[in-house]
């Protein structure tokens, strides 16, 4: 493993600041001289999460930025993953530049930041006492306080983001108890619909007939409203909270070789059933990717998030679903060129594709998996007419196939712990 390359993935796992990224001691990354850092691989975090508070640091300044250009193009010279060969080096070569290219996009946004800071905390004192908008900010807690119109929000400073949300810690009180929550809410308000579109079918999904049954496969909103910064509106919920599960993305990291078989089938399961009853229901998700794809190991528990782009319609589609490759760089997948139903189920197959450690776009299967299961896969990604069409029927091939292949089923314990 390339030293310098390691170096550079340990030294993004741990930032927290742009300092952190950019300005290395002399030679940290240069000169290679520094110990082997065994696992590195499967601790680096996805780039789509980084915490950062780009106003913090000192990127504003045109001297400093022009230093941190330098440095981070000579760090793309060490991250990029053409320079290397073997799997597990070109995978964390692509899961390291993806994270230090959005460091980058965060250096660059902070170069206007103090009048844009002293406009923006302006905004907010003139909104404080309006409802659906951020009040007082405590700099004793680092948390703001939200006043809806349902209920007080305290919500954390810190947040988490993917390609279209920013995600924020938060907790409420109610009935006598604190119940921790999140914040999502759209960063362009362009996106506006998106966030309002899964409201409506999460809430259209619970008010179905078998909504008790399968509740537990969909995320839980318990509040949704305008939060409006200046001139622009922002469409945001209240989520529940998901501590201590992990997306599909988080598995590929953990496992960069895949995981055992056997974990993949009962992941594969819970998801066919999650789409059986949103397909029963007239729901097409339109974005089964590994990012909306979340586990619970320790219970076997499955979540399918981000309906924002599913329609009540199965024959329609709303909007544009993610548009990057099935790739450990991106940590997403490209959607089929089919809609509907079929596009959801060929995507799950990709989906575990992607966990066993293979590469979903060009369709190649891993070499250690069993013949029966590779002749299964096969038929679960051909594409128009023959394409599945029937979620809870090509789960239970998969059940009478699994059941050839192991017998009974029993309970396989799994982990993220490597």
């Amino acid at each position: 493993m390339n030293k310098k390359l390691i170096e550079i993935a340990n030294r993004l796992s741990q930032a927290k600041t742009i300092e952190d990224v950019f300005f290395a001691d002399p030679g940290s990354y240069g000169t290679g001289n520094s110990g082997s850092h065994s696992g590195i691989a499967r601790s680096v975090p996805s780039a789509t999460w980084l915490e950062a508070d780009p106003s913090s640091c000192g990127a504003s300044s045109p001297e400093v930025f022009s230093q941190i250009k330098k440095n981070y193009h000579a760090m793309v010279m060490i991250t990029h993953p053409d320079l290397y060969f073997s799997p597990e080096e070109k995978l964390l070569a692509q899961t390291t530049l993806e994270q230090l290219i959005t460091w980058f996009k965060i250096a660059e946004s902070a170069r206007s930041s103090e009048s844009a800071r002293s406009s923006r905390a302006r905004a907010r004192a003139e909104k404080n006492n309006k409802s659906e908008m951020y009040g007082k900010v405590d700099h004793t807690l680092n948390t703001v306080t939200l006043q809806t119109k349902k209920r007080v929000y305290h919500v954390e400073d810190h947040f988490k983001q993917d390609q279209l949300f920013n995600y924020y810690p938060c907790c409420f009180d109610e009935n006598g108890q604190t119940h921790l929550a999140t914040l999502k809410i759209v960063r362009d308000q362009h996106n506006n619909d998106l966030a309002q579109n899964e409201f409506n079918v999460l809430t259209a999904l619970q008010r179905s007939s078998e909504a008790t049954k399968y509740s537990p496969y969909l995320p839980v909103y318990s509040d949704a409203f305008v939060y409006e910064v200046g001139s622009a509106s922002h469409q945001a919920g209240i989520f529940e909270r998901l501590d201590g599960w992990y997306s599909l993305d988080d598995v590929r990291k953990t496992y960069p070789l895949g995981i055992d078989p056997k974990d993949m089938a009962w992941i594969w399961r819970r998801l066919l059933t999650v789409l059986g009853f949103a397909h029963r229901a007239g729901v097409v998700h339109s974005a089964v990717i590994p990012a909306n794809v979340l586990i619970l190991p320790d219970q076997h528990g499955l979540m399918l998030t981000n309906w924002s782009h599913a329609t009540i319609e199965t024959n329609k589609t709303f909007s544009s679903p993610p548009s990057a490759c099935f790739d450990p760089n991106s940590g997403a997948a490209a959607h089929a060129t089919m809609t509907g139903v079929a596009a959801d189920l060929v995507m799950s197959a990709k989906c575990m594709l992607f966990v066993l450690g293979a590469d979903p776009e060009i369709g190649n299967l891993p070499g250690n998996l069993p013949a029966q299961l590779k002749s299964f896969f096969r038929g679960s990604l051909l594409k128009g007419k023959r394409a599945p069409q029937d979620a809870w029927a090509l789960k239970q091939d998969f059940d009478e196939c699994i059941a050839r292949l192991w017998g009974d089923r029993k309970f396989h314990s799994f982990t993220m712990q490597v």
